[in-house]
């Protein structure tokens, strides 16, 4: 099976004329790749807090923002694992174009799954 066939379709992505290589990769290949990986990189985050004993359900909205946001900003391993949840769904073309785009795309990565994670758990 293919992996870029497996991906959902992403039809809320506005084309721009005018997007830089960054943009067209996350817009093309990584949206369509966290959109599948939802719910695993739910779990991914939820068996985070569970291994650090963190009482996640028990924080005010701020407190649960800020727990993320530091969780993001502090743990290389937690990312390191979130990354490759996402760049192991990359066929050996979108890799080698990670590869050449790799520090704005890690960051790209981190702040898409960020995001997801907020809106869905708080």
């Amino acid at each position: 099976m293919n992996k870029v066939t497996i991906r959902p379709a992403i039809t809320t992505v506005t084309k721009n004329t005018i997007q830089s290589k960054e943009e067209v990769f996350q817009n093309d290949i990584l949206r369509p790749i966290l959109k599948l990986q939802h719910d695993l990189i739910c779990s991914f985050f939820n068996n985070y807090l569970l291994e650090r004993k963190l009482n996640f359900d028990q924080l005010s909205t701020i407190k649960k923002k800020d727990t993320i946001n530091s969780i993001f900003n502090q743990d290389n391993k937690f990312k390191i694992e979130l990354k490759g949840i996402i760049i192991g769904l990359l066929n050996l073309e979108e890799y080698e174009q990670y590869l050449l785009l790799k520090k704005d795309l890690n960051k790209r990565i981190y702040t898409m799954s960020k995001e997801r994670i907020i809106s869905t758990l708080i």
